[in-house]
């Protein structure tokens, strides 16, 4: 297995006055590939992200605790993977004195162990991080012809890139380890396939289930042009599952992107983070107080129960979810930014801006451990 080793230097500037220069700024060493820290359920403390994924753009934070990274210290940063003379992309426009960022390329991101030894004036530390491959992800996308709209989606190769690059960003999933596959309209016109009755649910999901088999896919997502009757309750349902990794959503422009990495997640046992949902405590533990039913025990009341997850206010600008600070260093490894605003769990209630939704510790770890190739 091979060892990957990053020296980072950074010195001070040759003819700087010694007033002006830092010769020790403490700091801390931070891997990024989407969340910096999760939350210690123990005593709600910072707990740093220990599960990474290979081949993902990722970056390295040095993280100053007295905000003392002067002008000197950033512009001399250097940066070297593995003894060699490539420098690794120095970010200017994302520093300040609390933190100096490099940006590592997902093809720098290998299997197994790396390791990081940082110099900062006269403090050198070390870093180790331990990646595990994670097999290529395929979702089958099946817009639906229904009796209700009876018009078929026009869903462009634009809104698929949004869609993958807004999944990917929040999965732990290699730069090029996902694949939305657009299928042709699905015709489901026929009375027997009303999606606003249990049975033509069932019978469209059936439909589905059987594509997934078919065609070897790891899901099926069918997208609905309208929103289906629930009981005496118009419009009422944004979509359905009768389990076997096959749903149907409500297809809401790029919004849509949320609602498909909620229902990947449920695929693999992730619970809602809204009050009334499906939760799954052994999985991802909801918000302190949270009520709903067992995702693994149906008919079982289920309730958040650790004070030290906070939910969202719930209210009309936040969500429901589980909160992730800004002082958890989420990173959009799409976009190649430090995300700088506080957001919720992609979890918990719908109806906000994509910029409202992020991941968690809990799940990245979780999905890691179901996806990863095991020896």
């Amino acid at each position: 297995m091979k060892k990957f080793i990053l020296f980072i230097l950074i010195i001070s500037c040759f003819g700087c006055e010694s007033a002006s220069q830092k010769t020790s700024c403490d700091y801390e060493l931070v891997f990024d590939q989407a969340l910096g820290y999760g939350i210690n359920e123990h005593d709600g403390t910072p707990a740093a992200i220990s599960t990474h994924v290979a081949k993902r753009d990722s970056i390295l934070l040095a993280k100053s605790k007295d905000s003392c990274f002067d002008q000197s210290l950033q512009k001399a940063a250097r940066a070297t993977l593995d003894n060699s003379d490539t420098k690794l992309d120095y970010h200017p426009e994302e520093t300040n004195k609390d933190e100096i960022l490099f940006y590592i390329p997902h093809t720098d991101i290998q299997q197994g162990d790396m390791q990081f030894e940082v110099q900062i004036g006269d403090i050198r530390k070390k870093e180790s991080v331990n990646t595990t491959v994670i097999p290529v992800k395929k979702f089958l996308i099946v817009p639906l012809l229904t009796s209700k709209k009876n018009k078929e989606l026009s869903i462009t190769n634009t809104q698929m890139q949004t869609w993958h690059n807004e999944i990917l960003k929040r999965l732990p999933l290699s730069r090029n380890g996902l694949q939305l596959i657009l299928h042709d309209s699905l015709d489901i016109r026929g009375d027997v396939y009303d999606l606003d009755t249990w049975f033509g649910r069932l019978r469209t999901w059936n439909l589905l289930k059987h594509l997934k088999n078919e065609l070897e896919c790891d899901g099926v997502i069918g997208l609905s042009p309208a929103k289906m009757d629930l009981n005496d309750q118009k419009d009422a349902l944004s979509g359905f599952t009768f389990g076997a990794d096959t749903t149907v959503i409500l297809e809401n422009g790029d919004e849509t992107a949320i609602t498909m990495v909620h229902e990947i997640s449920h695929f693999y046992q992730v619970g809602d983070e809204y009050a009334g949902g499906q939760l799954n405590p052994e999985v991802n533990i909801p918000p302190y107080g949270m009520k709903g039913t067992d995702m693994l025990h149906p008919g079982t009341a289920a309730r958040g129960l650790n004070p030290y997850i906070h939910g969202g206010k719930n209210d009309e600008k936040q969500g429901s979810g589980t909160l992730i600070t800004s002082s958890q260093i989420p990173y959009d490894s799409v976009e190649h930014k430090l995300i700088r605003h506080d957001m919720t769990s992609y979890m918990g209630k719908d109806g906000y801006a994509m910029q409202e939704y992020w991941t968690t510790g809990m799940i990245w770890k979780h999905l890691i451990q179901e996806w990863r190739i095991t020896e």
